[in-house]
């Protein structure tokens, strides 16, 4: 096995120990089905609020929002909650001018919905 080959096994194996434990901890069926229960259609899990400034972040939290960001974390949810919900990455950035200066604050979030969108 080539090192590129190990350290991409490697990389892949820490990536689904992370994941596991992070959907374990967060307990995502049973919010989802508190939500339902509220009449909501979706919920979102929150990687960057607009008011967040990364700079700051901890590392525990760089670390999260890196992990978050991750594609394959959208792949594993979908494959977890199987058929019937959509789960995407979400950015919006808004503008905003401040004492002559444009200012611009982005939020970022998973949307996980599973309302049948009708055309």
């Amino acid at each position: 096995m080539s090192l590129i080959d190990q350290i991409n096994k490697i990389t892949d194996e820490s990536f689904e120990k992370w994941f596991d434990r992070w959907y374990k901890k967060l307990d995502l069926e049973t919010r989802l089905i508190k939500e339902a229960q509220k009449g909501f259609d979706g919920v979102q899990i929150y990687i960057k609020k607009e008011d967040e400034n990364e700079s700051n972040f901890s590392t525990k939290q760089s670390y999260y929002v890196r992990r978050l960001r991750d594609v394959r974390t959208v792949k594993c949810l979908k494959e977890k909650l199987g058929s019937g919900f959509q789960v995407e990455h979400k950015e919006q950035t808004r503008e905003g001018n401040f004492f002559g200066f444009m200012i611009y604050r982005t939020s970022e979030w998973i949307n996980i919905s599973w309302k049948e969108q009708v055309e």
